[in-house]
């Protein structure tokens, strides 16, 4: 079962800060640079799990189409904690 994973997570903030400092929604090609691949292949590949989770949609062949959908919006806005580990050793 796919999830929404911290990676996964990141992305997604990334599309939303993305357009809130562009006033567009980034494209594949700019995608690359957050998720550190040369690759669009690998791109697609998480853009189409968020799809598959209902976190984004976008028209397939059109440029720039790519939306977050308000399961999405929900996510960027909740904030994140993150809770250290601590190992108490004997």
């Amino acid at each position: 079962m796919k999830t929404l994973t911290a990676p996964r997570r990141r992305l997604l903030l990334y599309i939303a800060a993305y357009q809130q400092l562009h006033g567009i929604l980034p494209t594949v090609r700019e995608l690359r640079g957050i998720l550190r691949t040369t690759s669009t292949n690998y791109v697609r590949e998480a853009l189409d799990v968020l799809r598959e989770l209902g976190f984004v949609s976008w028209k397939p062949g059109a440029p720039r189409t790519l939306r977050l959908t308000p399961a999405g919006r929900a996510v960027v806005a909740r904030p994140t904690i993150t809770v250290p580990l601590l190992v108490l050793r004997a």
